[in-house]
């Protein structure tokens, strides 16, 4: 008899425990798994400083456009840092392909370069930026990119060449930021 009443008293417990133990144990599960969809998804602390500055000057780009909410994302960004030789400065390059519509509603493709946080034109016209600018640090700096990006585009091309190459040239350092995972970050569409 005691025996029966010590059962039914056990399992009595048991079932008061198993009713606040669960309930806890899965709201703090669930409560784990939001905080790390937020930290990795809605935030910024887990990034690098040049993955950083590659969604500023992305958002800052978006930010210029007539039309905001138009611009698409290709490919990945490309942050190059590039020391000068002549003038010892260090230099931070980004660039990125977007597709955007203009005032007259039709899609177009830019090649967009930043130094550090200042636009500096589209990659394309580069050397006309140089030309028509007056202020000598802005043109240095459109020169820069230009060498930063050519110097980038030869050591692909060098790369692609001769994988076993003994004098590999001189490079700028530089970082690929993932161009999908940087559009969902700043909920913009992403095109390959």
């Amino acid at each position: 008899m005691k025996n029966e009443k010590m059962n039914t008293e056990i399992k009595d417990t048991l079932k008061v425990i198993v009713k606040i133990v669960i309930p806890i144990v899965t709201l703090y599960a669930i409560i784990c798994v939001a905080y790390n969809i937020y930290v990795n998804y809605f935030t910024n602390w887990n990034l690098s400083p040049r993955e950083k500055l590659a969604l500023e000057v992305v958002e800052d780009y978006k930010n210029m456009l007539k039309n905001p909410k138009s611009m698409q994302l290709s490919g990945d960004i490309l942050v190059i840092f590039y020391e000068n030789e002549e003038t010892e400065e260090t230099e931070l390059f980004t660039y990125f392909t977007t597709y955007a519509t203009n005032s007259f509603n039709a899609v177009v493709l830019s090649n967009t370069v930043y130094c550090f946080t200042d636009y500096l034109g589209d990659i394309d016209n580069l050397a006309e930026e140089a030309r028509n600018t007056e202020n000598e640090d802005k043109r240095q700096k459109i020169l820069d990119a230009s060498v930063a990006y050519a110097l980038y585009k030869y050591k692909l091309a060098r790369y692609n060449v001769d994988k076993n190459n003994l004098n590999p040239v001189e490079e700028p350092e530089y970082t690929l930021v993932n161009g999908e995972w940087a559009a969902k970050k700043l909920k913009i569409d992403y095109i390959k």
